[in-house]
């Protein structure tokens, strides 16, 4: 179990000799829990790792946060928001820009990625 592995760390020192890079240990069991042991200024912490995310460096909470920046990713086509949407080319004798705003191509679901289709 994820508790009989955090016990022995108790008792576990852990020292560096300089700079400690941000490194994180991952336990899991069979039930499903998972938690990440990091040591963040000297002390152990312990995060029960419900987004089940983990990476080294930065901290684990500020990799939480960034997975704000991934929210509008979708595996599917991006929705039309019809609520906002409008028609500029009524009442334009010059034309408009058509219905607006629109999803303008696919490849949008992955706006945000590195890579993305949007333009820089």
């Amino acid at each position: 179990s994820v508790q009989s592995a955090l016990d022995p760390l108790a008792s576990i020192r852990v020292v560096s000799s300089g700079v400690i890079p941000g490194f994180h240990w991952a336990i899991t069991d069979p039930s499903g829990r998972s938690v990440v042991v990091e040591y963040l200024r000297g002390q152990r912490v312990v995060l029960e790792n419900t987004p089940r995310v983990l990476t080294n460096d930065p901290d684990l909470e500020w990799q939480w946060r960034n997975l704000n920046t991934y929210a509008n990713l979708s595996p599917r086509f991006p929705h039309q928001n019809d609520f906002l949407q409008v028609d500029t080319d009524a009442g334009n004798a010059g034309g408009g820009a058509g219905m607006v705003p629109r999803a303008i191509g696919h490849g949008w679901n992955l706006f945000g990625l590195p890579g993305d289709f949007s333009a820089p």
